[in-house]
């Protein structure tokens, strides 16, 4: 029976629910300071893991920062690999929706932890729980879940995104998307979210090269990507920005990461302003199903590129370094001639 026949919990908030200013940092007291979003999510969660409704439970979950420049979060998640739903598979980023393959109208009731609005807005988004979660709290945000959309950015769906990261007071708490052949495995329009206790590397100083006003570009992150900010702009300002970014990657039928964060406002790295980040990354298209494994026991998505790196094996966890990591961040990047006629473009695209 699809979920659309259920009637389930409802999470409704207003923009005074935002929490742009007691940010918790990373350590003693950040559990202290959670919002009523934290809250709900959190304790519905830790009910479901309790129920048994996950493939399996995050207590051999192993994690360290690897020595090195950028702080790469590594983390041993062996069960992922082989218990997790077999991913589909995909050879164009705007592959339409196919309602016969796996998709997000087929959860059982007991995934859903609620429904997520804005007062005005009547639209059904979902928040899930990630049956084989990469970390604690890991679900996935799925917006207008009954009108079945393809995994393809909208700019409404960024702002539902930008705005339930504002929700959470906890700098920890993380936003990513993955197009298809950039390693989503299932084509419904959804996000995935998550709490991670170390700092990552896209929310520290970092040198970036305007494109415009309002678009960067990364210079020492050896996958090439671009950066935008709500800092300076409205929530719609900064989500239509993202979409017309993203927007001139669709039109090339290129793949893309993308990955919402909190960290200092760019280029005023010495000022206590926390803003919202969004890292924009087009990729080499990778066609057919992901592997979990990988090559090297981990994969390169949203999480990776933002210096959280999941791994499959306890060789590949144990021997991982930084400049592994950024050889396989290299590889999936577009090459330069690629990039920059992308860059004039998006410098036009967006102002």
């Amino acid at each position: 029976m699809s979920i659309s026949n259920f009637l389930l919990p409802r999470f409704q908030y207003t923009c005074d629910d935002f929490d742009v200013i007691n940010l918790s940092q990373w350590g003693g007291d950040c559990k202290d300071n959670l919002t009523k979003f934290d809250k709900e999510l959190q304790a519905r969660w830790v009910a479901a893991m309790a129920a048994g409704h996950f493939r399996y439970t995050l207590c051999g979950i192993k994690t360290r920062v690897l020595p090195g420049d950028f702080g790469i979060v590594a983390q041993l998640n062996e069960r992922r690999a082989v218990e997790r739903r077999k991913p589909a598979s995909f050879d164009c980023i705007n592959q339409p929706f196919d309602p016969d393959q796996f998709n997000f109208t087929k959860i059982k009731p007991h995934e859903v932890l609620f429904t997520i609005n804005s007062k005005n807005d009547s639209n059904r988004n979902l928040i899930i729980i990630n049956v084989s979660p990469l970390e604690y709290y890991h679900v996935l945000l799925v917006p207008r879940v009954d009108a079945c959309l393809p995994q393809v950015l909208t700019e409404y769906s960024l702002l539902l995104a930008i705005e339930m990261l504002l929700l959470s007071s906890q700098m920890g708490f993380q936003v990513g998307f993955n197009s298809l052949c950039a390693m989503a495995s299932v084509n419904q329009l959804h996000f995935h979210a998550y709490y991670i206790d170390q700092p990552l590397l896209v929310q520290q100083p970092m040198d970036l090269k305007p494109v415009n006003d309002v678009v960067y570009e990364t210079v020492d992150h050896p996958a090439r990507g671009f950066v935008l900010q709500l800092f300076g702009q409205s929530l719609l300002t900064f989500a239509r920005n993202i979409y017309r970014t993203v927007a001139v990657l669709q039109q090339h039928q290129i793949a893309h990461n993308l990955f919402l964060t909190r960290g200092p406002v760019l280029k005023q790295e010495d000022s206590d302003d926390i803003t919202v980040r969004a890292f924009l990354w087009p990729r080499k298209s990778l066609y057919g199903a992901k592997s979990d494994i990988g090559h090297g026991g981990f994969n390169v998505a949203t999480c990776e590129l933002a210096g959280h790196v999941p791994t499959y094996t306890k060789k590949c966890y144990e021997s991982l370094t930084e400049g592994i990591v950024m050889r396989k961040w290299s590889e999936v990047s577009l090459p330069p001639n690629e990039f920059d006629s992308l860059k004039k473009e998006i410098r036009d695209a967006v102002l």
